[in-house]
């Protein structure tokens, strides 16, 4: 199959077989949520587990003050107390806005509420921001297969997969 990323062609048939392998572990250590509230999804490093803040949490802590606000940033996204303050000082741009209120669905009360944090926020490839509204489907990282020590998958049986 042939599929488009990012404005480059991609095809699975020129993947050795470890590396659909890969692939094919990449996608099992994932399932699906369904997320109870408005959900941010955060820009994150690499090792975070769960970069994702609703709404609720965010206002919360923004209330108990900058310190509470960073810890919780500092704990769902993995960055530094530097680039989480470099972020909460940056405005965004008038385009980020706009975005920003089409994920939200033209209510401009909602957008007004995420636009101070919209620099924090992680944007699909056309860059509008990550907004989950509340009943939403996610795909979460869920460790389960790592926990339990089934990682990898034998070489034979990612062949047969890729020869059917």
């Amino acid at each position: 199959a042939i599929q488009t990323f990012e404005g480059r062609a991609l095809s699975y048939r020129a993947l050795d077989v470890e590396q659909i392998g890969h692939v094919y572990e990449g996608l099992l250590d994932r399932t699906v949520k369904r997320v109870d509230d408005l959900t941010l999804e955060l820009d994150s490093g690499a090792r975070a587990k769960s970069p994702r803040v609703s709404l609720g949490e965010m206002e919360s802590a923004r209330l108990d003050g900058i310190a509470k606000t960073t810890e919780l940033l500092k704990d769902r996204t993995e960055r530094s107390d530097s680039a989480i303050r470099n972020a909460l000082d940056r405005k965004a741009d008038d385009r980020l806005a706009a975005r920003l209120l089409t994920v939200c669905r033209g209510d401009v009360g909602l957008r007004d509420r995420i636009l101070p944090l919209a620099p924090l926020l992680r944007t699909d490839p056309w860059g509008y921001p990550l907004v989950h509204h509340a009943g939403a489907f996610v795909v979460v990282l869920s460790g389960d297969r790592r926990d339990s020590g089934t990682h990898y998958t034998p070489k034979a049986l990612t062949k047969k997969i890729v020869e059917e």
